[in-house]
């Protein structure tokens, strides 16, 4: 019976030190309305007014941030779909604003502001899309052609543009 009490105390208190050294990763959201879906529009619009609700630098911080998460979540939801022109469309917007977000943070440091926290959450979601593009690339194939009905085919190098993606968040 002691050696029962013994193990579980010890579990615990293992279970407690793991606790403290467990850091949570950053989360990618869940994908909103695709395309295709009726509500896109109005997600549209409502992005388009965040854009004048969030003034300031570390506001638009968080605002391009959120947009970059999306589009790469949408992208990534739309390769595993095989809708390879509208996922590459997707990423190519989660690039841009991929960029705003250092331009961003660029400018709350130079008007003083402490910005250890804003890095240190970019870096943490520089890594979870990194992790997300390496699993595109590993999967997907190289090129692409992609054929819409009445239109001339278009080869997408996918390689090329998850690297060059890839490249930015580095």
């Amino acid at each position: 019976m002691m050696k029962v009490i013994k193990s579980i105390v010890m579990m615990l208190f293992m279970l407690h030190i793991v606790s403290f050294t467990v850091r949570a990763e950053y989360i990618l959201p869940y994908p909103g309305p695709m395309p295709g879906n009726k509500l896109r529009i109005l997600m549209k619009i409502l992005d388009a007014f965040q854009y004048y609700w969030h003034w300031g630098n570390i506001a638009k911080v968080h605002y391009y941030t959120e947009l970059s998460d999306k589009y790469l979540v949408e992208a990534k939801t739309l390769f595993e779909y095989k809708q390879y022109i509208l996922a590459v469309n997707a990423l190519k917007r989660s690039n841009q604003y991929w960029v705003e977000i250092q331009r961003y943070i660029d400018a709350a440091k130079s008007e003083g502001k402490d910005v250890t926290e804003l890095y240190k959450r970019h870096r943490e979601q520089a890594v979870t899309h990194a992790t997300v593009i390496e699993q595109l690339i590993d999967y997907l194939p190289k090129s692409f052609v992609w054929q819409d009905e009445k239109k001339d085919p278009i080869l997408l190098s996918l390689r090329s543009i998850l690297e060059e993606a890839k490249h930015i968040r580095q």
